[in-house]
């Protein structure tokens, strides 16, 4: 399964948070040097927002506050576990800490051409480890050194891949991004236009 890094800098995920803005008309949302998050409610959240706004707060969280990463998914290698639907969480992982049956990102080169792949470890020793992607019939036929795992997959976030997708073609770009900000901006503007009045 290839994967491929989206929203792993502190400083893109603080620009790209207000774009989720829009999904919460009842709360103002600042940022105070990228570590902390206050969050003033102006009103009664509706339930609606309250449940859009818990998964986006756990995943500022993730990114502010530890080394935490995020991939989209390429390929049916890891199916039915983790579809090119989901988003995978990784986690720092040491040599000492992999075990058989961890699900590990690693970086690998094929035919010249560096990728990430995200396997399963069938085993470990002489420095090296094997892996094997749960809906493969066979091992991988290379090894993966300890130095190329970039780390282990702690979790997922389902659908956020096809999110992430469809944000990335034209139409999703201006649906999910251009079109909530120019909203934001023209409520921002009639706030203020009513506030002089």
């Amino acid at each position: 399964m290839l994967t491929g890094y989206f929203l792993v800098t502190k400083n893109s995920f603080t620009a790209g948070f207000w774009t989720f803005l829009p999904l919460f008309p009842d709360c103002f949302v600042k940022f105070k040097d990228h570590k902390e998050l206050s969050i003033i409610c102006c009103g009664v959240m509706k339930a609606k927002s309250v449940l859009l706004l818990v998964p986006v707060l756990i995943i500022l969280l993730l990114i502010l506050h530890a080394d935490i990463k995020f991939l989209t998914v390429t390929g049916t290698s890891m199916n039915p576990g983790i579809t090119e639907k989901d988003v995978i969480i990784i986690a720092p992982a040491d040599s000492k800490s992999l075990k058989v049956g961890d699900i590990i990102s690693y970086n690998i080169e094929l035919d010249g051409k560096p990728y990430i792949f995200t396997h399963r470890i069938t085993a470990i020793g002489n420095g090296t480890i094997k892996t094997k992607g749960d809906f493969m019939p066979k091992e991988d036929s290379y090894n993966v050194s300890f130095q190329d795992v970039r780390g282990v997959v702690i979790g997922k976030i389902p659908y956020l891949g096809l999110v992430i997708r469809f944000a990335s073609t034209t139409t999703g770009y201006i649906l999910l991004i251009l079109l909530p900000a120019i909203l934001l901006i023209a409520k921002e503007i009639k706030k203020m236009k009513g506030d002089n009045i």
